[in-house]
């Protein structure tokens, strides 16, 4: 059987999302930091059952992702407090507002942590999903997010 695994030769193509590590049924998959700070994963091949799952969920490899025209809109709040607390014109309070509002949401987003590091947290009100609001410009430990995401 063909040896289907991640490709790094080109390591700049991955984004680091770890997408491949949490859907690894076997667990061969795990992230490895390099020189720069940057994580990319690696395969333990005596664990790897070659079940593709990696690569179908890796949006670099993935043809129903790689090569496709996305369409991109532009929006920007109204309310100049929000706007002033946000860094992406406001949008993604208006998008949390209305799903709180219209449906038991539950929101993921990237937040700091007691020790200022980035981290991805759950949040079931606006109050604490108002945390997720503005850039952070370093990556983020995802930890379990995916897992958590997928119950829910």
């Amino acid at each position: 059987m063909e040896n289907i695994y991640i490709k790094t030769k080109d390591k700049y193509k991955c984004n680091g999302c770890t997408a491949c590590m949490y859907v690894c049924p076997t667990h061969a998959i795990y992230m490895s930091e390099d020189s720069e700070g940057f994580i990319y994963p690696k395969i333990d091949e005596s664990k790897c059952i070659h079940c593709g799952k990696c690569l179908k969920f890796c949006s670099n490899t993935n043809k129903e992702y790689v090569g496709k025209r996305w369409i991109a809109y532009g929006a920007q709040h109204l309310d100049k407090d929000i706007l002033f607390k946000s860094s992406s014109g406001g949008v993604f309070y208006a998008l949390m507002e209305n799903a709180f509002k219209k449906t038991n949401a539950v929101i993921y987003g990237a937040t700091y942590d007691d020790n200022m590091k980035v981290v991805h947290k759950k949040s079931e009100d606006i109050k604490s999903a108002m945390a997720f609001m503005g850039s952070k410009y370093v990556r983020s430990d995802i930890i379990d997010v995916y897992s958590e995401v997928k119950k829910d």
